[in-house]
């Protein structure tokens, strides 16, 4: 993959479609009306341009379609726009990023290299590892793919490598049969008007190549030194006269980690049928319809101020140029001259419509439940449907759904993971000497957590039956021990359920007869009967 030419179209022809969607999935990712109305009222992706009332947009065609949703209709030019955004999707975002790494991956295997663990401990004491996996996987559900790579930067962390992400809509990926073979990263470090400055990153087979271009929002420009800005600068020192680097390493120090399949958007689209689906796609109809949902139930709320209609004879005068009032606590009232109306009606009228509450509630629950059941969850799992208390296999009947879609993410995080992490070993043993790597296994930990009764009630049943081992049950209680605190609480329960051996006690009652010490008796003398 070389470097783009002056002039390149951006982002390329061919994935245009996929940035055009990135731009919706974040617009209801980011919970920013602004983009919302950006998006779907056809002003493009500028967030300065005012999004205005035109015809096309009451008339047929993508930008009619799009005007008829609640985001894509103009906004009232001589009053506030009072349209509300419910932040469903960076709610699913959220909990599926805890439903993966509520607790951070171990590792599986016993036999693990000491340096190698003690590195991976580093990794989450220091690099914040655990916070990096619960931010990747939150944009990979937004997005539908995130970027692990590995960078080399002494002034943040001398002598090692730091693991980083990159967003789905910052990166051109070459993918063969499912892996990723080469990448383009892009950086835009200025924005000024309708110029942009561009750092483009170019990862191939053991290299990465660098180049600063100044464009337009919709191309990439002509080539600029790096000098002309200081983050790019600070590359240079590395950089050989090709303006790139060699990594050290075979292959790629980059791991991409889709978030599902398959892509049922692009399928059968080159280039485009083999990235990431995230969880909202196909499911925007329902977000925008709960957005109009409530916005309707806040509408009612409005109306539903009582308001009270006087005649103009009950109000208080100011004086001349002073305006009136109408005094609603005033205990006696002078007598007034209310002429008489058609319809005998009261001088002083209270107006208050109903609130459709019931029917606005029940609107919101079922849209809320169609768009977590297309995206895969259970509705259980963003709220509490009763408030009595439930084991973890209770949880799991009733959140069965998400359980399945956090168990389908985790085929792909698993072993994306130990591919990135192997890398990163090997990228930290060719600049710095450490350790040497190895194919890591990782075990994902339970999104839900026993109660120590159940756990106590699970052990002693295993036990009672004999169907499992004391290093088993050790386990179960203590999760989170490491092998050499496992294996001293087994010695400590084998210890005391130990039976000592009668003949090696002392005391009285065990001491042997005769020499005039206490004891039972012997066998009674020959010739003496029993008992004397």
């Amino acid at each position: 993959m070389a470097l783009p030419a002056n002039g390149t179209e951006w982002p390329p022809k061919a994935y245009k479609p996929a940035y055009d969607a990135y731009r919706v999935w974040d617009a209801w990712y980011s919970n920013d009306t602004d983009r919302l109305r950006s998006v779907y009222a056809g002003s493009g992706i500028r967030p300065d341009v005012v999004a205005r009332a035109r015809p096309s947009q009451y008339a047929g065609g993508i930008i009619g379609k799009a005007s008829r949703w609640l985001w894509g209709r103009p906004s009232p030019l001589n009053g506030p726009d009072t349209r509300l955004h419910i932040p469903l999707a960076s709610d699913i975002a959220r909990a599926s990023a805890d439903m993966l790494f509520s607790e951070p991956p171990t590792l599986a295997e016993d036999d693990v290299p000491d340096d190698v663990r003690k590195r991976y401990e580093q990794l989450l004491e220091e690099d914040s590892w655990h916070q990096l996996l619960l931010d990747g996987a939150e944009l990979d559900t937004a997005l539908g793919d995130i970027y692990f790579r590995s960078v080399i930067d002494e002034d943040i962390a001398p002598g090692r490598a730091i693991p980083a992400l990159v967003h789905a809509d910052a990166a051109i990926p070459t993918i063969r049969y499912g892996h990723l073979i080469a990448v383009r990263f892009f950086r835009c470090l200025l924005e000024d008007g309708d110029t942009y400055l561009r750092l483009v990153e170019d990862h191939t087979d053991g290299r990465i190549d660098y180049a600063l271009y100044e464009g337009r929002r919709d191309n990439l420009g002509q080539k600029v030194p790096l000098t002309e800005h200081p983050d790019a600068a600070v590359l240079i020192p590395g950089l050989d006269e090709g303006s790139g680097q060699e990594t050290g390493v075979k292959g790629l120090t980059v791991e991409r980690i889709p978030n599902l399949g398959p892509n049922r958007r692009w399928r059968g689209k080159p280039q485009l049928e083999q990235l990431g689906r995230p969880d909202i796609d196909g499911v925007e109809p329902g977000l925008d319809a709960l957005d109009e949902a409530w916005t309707s139930w806040m509408r009612d709320l409005r109306l539903g101020k009582a308001r009270i209609i006087a005649d103009r004879n009950m109000l208080e005068s100011n004086g001349p140029g002073g305006g009136a009032y109408l005094d609603l606590d005033r205990e006696v009232w002078a007598p007034v001259n209310v002429p008489p109306s058609q319809n005998n009606s009261a001088p002083i009228t209270l107006n208050q419509f109903a609130i459709r509450f019931a029917e606005h509630g029940a609107t919101c629950d079922a849209l809320t439940a169609w768009v977590l059941r297309s995206a895969g969850y259970s509705t259980q799992t963003f709220g509490e449907a009763d408030q009595v208390a439930a084991t973890a296999t209770e949880v799991e009947q009733r959140e069965r759904r998400s359980f399945t879609t956090r168990n389908r993410k985790i085929i792909n995080w698993k072993p994306g993971l130990a591919r990135f992490l192997f890398k990163h070993l090997m990228l930290e043993q060719a600049h710095f000497g450490g350790p040497a790597p190895v194919r890591l296994k990782l075990e994902f930990g339970d999104s839900v957590t026993e109660s120590p009764l159940d756990v106590a009630q699970t052990v002693s049943l295993l036990a009672g039956a004999k169907a499992a081992s004391k290093e088993v049950l050790v386990r179960m209680v203590h999760p989170d021990w490491d092998n050499g605190q496992v294996k001293a609480e087994v010695q400590a329960l084998k210890d005391e359920e130990q039976v000592a051996d009668p003949t090696l006690m002392g005391g009285a009652d065990f001491a042997p007869p005769g020499n005039d010490r206490p004891g039972p008796p012997g066998p009674p003398a020959k010739g003496q009967p029993p008992g004397r």
